[in-house]
């Protein structure tokens, strides 16, 4: 299955997962705690497979991007 990575997980970031995740895993990757998990939750309720990411530095999408490492930090992915 496909992964969508989508950083910034309000406004036209949620309307990107919709239109590009349908059939593919989300993982979103926000800075605001609170703004990432209530994305994710509305998501997840509207039948999307999400896993989050909060970005303090940057550093695991950085990695991800550079090659370093071939999943990122978080492995769980829930469907409602």
């Amino acid at each position: 299955m496909d992964v969508v990575v989508i950083i910034g997980s309000d406004g036209i970031g949620e309307a990107i997962a919709r239109r590009q995740g349908f059939g593919r895993k989300l993982l979103l990757a926000d800075c605001n705690a609170a703004v990432l998990q209530a994305a994710a939750q509305r998501l997840a309720d509207a039948g999307f497979v999400t896993g989050t990411d909060l970005l303090i530095d940057g550093g695991v999408i950085a990695a991800m991007f550079a090659g370093k490492i071939r999943q990122p930090g978080c492995t769980s992915f829930s469907r409602s």
